[in-house]
């Protein structure tokens, strides 16, 4: 038998892994304006930077450790560099205040070290930059599911993919960011299937509601928390905000002060 850490490179990335092609056109709905200079970190084979440059006449700058990946990307992108952001010399960090869109699809959760990446983007991008990010949400019922029964099955994609070193609620999503210099401005829940339990409740429903889940119940106090439970992904818009401009709730996430029940 082969196991899947036993595919796991000396860097904890999984040495047979292909990147697939996908242009991310869900991300788009979360633009505030049209993308013209391009930030994607962990760019992949630059399929996403690619589509941007297609359809917006971008300019696109990918960032992407990976070797292999790199230089496919290379041949897409405008300009690839495969040094993490909080090591790239003075030249290169200028270039960050010239770019008004980044990119952290499914990116975050590969890091040590998320927070300080983000704090860095805080303090070198232009203050009227939009970031998208894209994080799996292990907050989603088929986890806790899981979790409730002894299991935390690890795979080779998707929620709970091997190379995984972070994960995050949506709660701590919200709170990550507020920590580190921004506020969020949107955010969306993407199920890649509803299932048919998330058709149950509707936003004119009334709550709190029980529901059943096998030998889970939980008590559904709004349609946001349904559809929180039912995400896959959850997508954000985030922007640069000083301590001083958040609102009082994000002020305290920082502080833990109770545990919360829902996110957003």
């Amino acid at each position: 038998m082969n196991y899947i850490w036993q595919n796991l490179g000396k860097t904890g990335t999984l040495e047979d892994f292909l990147y697939d092609e996908n242009e991310r056109h869900e991300i788009r709905a979360q633009f505030a304006h049209a993308p013209r200079r391009v930030l994607d970190v962990g760019c992949a084979g630059g399929a996403v930077g690619f589509g941007l440059k297609r359809d917006f006449n971008a300019y696109v700058w990918g960032v992407e450790l990976n070797q292999v990946a790199a230089t496919n990307a290379a041949a897409r992108l405008d300009l690839v560099t495969q040094t993490p952001l909080e090591l790239c010399d003075d030249d290169t960090r200028a270039q960050l205040k010239t770019i008004d869109t980044v990119l952290l699809l499914d990116v975050l959760e590969h890091m040590y070290n998320p927070w300080a990446l983000l704090q860095f983007l805080a303090q070198h991008l232009s203050p009227d930059a939009q970031i998208i990010i894209s994080l799996p949400n292990v907050a989603n019922i088929g986890v806790v599911l899981d979790l409730s029964a002894g299991f935390w099955h690890y795979k080779k994609s998707g929620l709970l993919d091997i190379t995984h070193v972070r994960f995050f609620t949506p709660y701590e999503m919200n709170k990550m960011v507020c920590e580190t210099g921004f506020s969020i401005d949107t955010v969306d829940f993407l199920p890649h299937q509803k299932p048919e339990s998330f058709y149950r409740l509707t936003p004119e429903s009334e709550y709190p509601s029980w529901q059943n889940f096998g030998d889970v119940q939980l008590n559904i106090h709004s349609y946001g928390f349904w559809q929180q439970l039912h995400a896959i992904q959850v997508v954000l818009r985030i922007k640069i905000t000083p301590d001083d401009a958040l609102e009082d709730h994000e002020k305290m996430m920082r502080f833990e002060p109770h545990i919360p029940t829902m996110a957003f």
